[in-house]
């Protein structure tokens, strides 16, 4: 019972003087601003796992409800950086690359090219097309580090993943047998 009644006088004292409160922790906060943040930043790494999926869903939500000036806002800033945001996009993606490629031996399969600017990306059971249809991959190197770099793909160089589109063999692996 008095667990209850500590419980009922916090709420009721807090709804009599809720502004003077919330007054009282805004001049602490502009006052003590930097530690503030600093205590905030180090809270939300702190408990980023347990909040993760509550963050996710509050963002939703706010999007759901302000689609239209979030979309606003979105575009505005991707206006006045675009440059930096290509930039940005460009590094990110020749990050996820550079990590495909070592996991998959950074060398061609098939003739042992070693200059990355030839390397593709390829599908050895030729279902390449079936799988980008089903499972709607734009971000392909995003996607092959999300599904735990699939043992279905290989590294070819260019000349030798062109032959073996149109020919359904590379000549290297025809020289072989």
């Amino acid at each position: 019972m008095k667990i209850i009644d500590k419980k009922i006088k916090k709420i009721l004292y807090y709804e009599k003087n809720k502004e003077y409160i919330k007054e009282k922790a805004r001049k602490y906060y502009y006052d003590h601003i930097e530690k503030c943040r600093e205590d905030r930043k180090k809270w939300k790494i702190k408990n980023f796992e347990k909040y993760k999926i509550k963050y996710r869903e509050a963002s939703r939500k706010y999007y759901k409800k302000n689609r239209k000036l979030c979309n606003e806002k979105t575009r505005k800033w991707y206006n006045e950086n675009k440059v930096e945001e290509h930039k940005h996009r460009k590094i990110k993606h020749e990050e996820k690359k550079e990590i495909v490629f070592n996991h998959y031996g950074n060398k061609c399969v098939c003739c042992g090219e070693t200059i990355k600017e030839f390397f593709t990306i390829d599908h050895i059971n030729n279902d390449g097309a079936e799988q980008k249809r089903k499972y709607k991959i734009y971000h392909f190197y995003r996607w092959i580090i999300r599904n735990d770099f699939p043992k279905d793909l290989q590294i070819l160089c260019a000349n030798c993943n062109y032959a073996k589109a149109i020919y359904g063999i590379c000549p290297h692996q025809q020289e072989k047998k």
